[in-house]
């Protein structure tokens, strides 16, 4: 039903379709084979292993890392896997992201997107941080 909606807005080249669920990315995938999708969960976690070692799986279905910073104890985010993603041309963008210095942090790191509640303090804090790296 997604990929219908999407069809029908006429908006599959600016919609990145994002689930955890492994099963629900194949689908997607297969029904909606010219939309962007993130990648599913246990993707996330092929990614993480190989960025430990600098770069992304090879084959990959995924055009984006729709990714929160931590899941429970675990760090998913790392200036590692960052520099790896953004190597291999697939963008990192994590969510939910609300404290200043975190924000900061994370574009320092290379991510392209931040996802916030907070977008009075992201707004001014990423244009202020585009001006001082020459990038705004």
């Amino acid at each position: 039903a997604t990929v219908a909606v999407v069809r029908a807005a006429g908006a599959t080249d600016r919609v990145c379709l994002g689930a955890f669920p492994n099963a629900v990315m194949r689908h997607a995938r297969r029904d909606g084979p010219e939309i962007a999708t993130s990648a599913s969960s246990g993707e996330v976690l092929r990614a993480m292993c190989a960025g430990r070692f600098g770069f992304l799986p090879p084959r990959r279905r995924y055009e984006a890392l729709q990714v929160p910073e931590r899941r429970r104890r675990l760090r998913v985010v790392t200036p590692r896997l960052v520099r790896a993603a953004r190597r291999a041309g697939v963008p990192v963008q994590v969510w939910i992201v609300d404290r200043a210095e975190d924000m900061r942090r994370l574009l320092d790191w290379g991510v392209q997107a931040i996802i916030t509640d907070r977008p009075d303090i992201a707004v001014p804090l990423v244009a202020a941080w585009r001006r001082e790296h020459g990038d705004g």
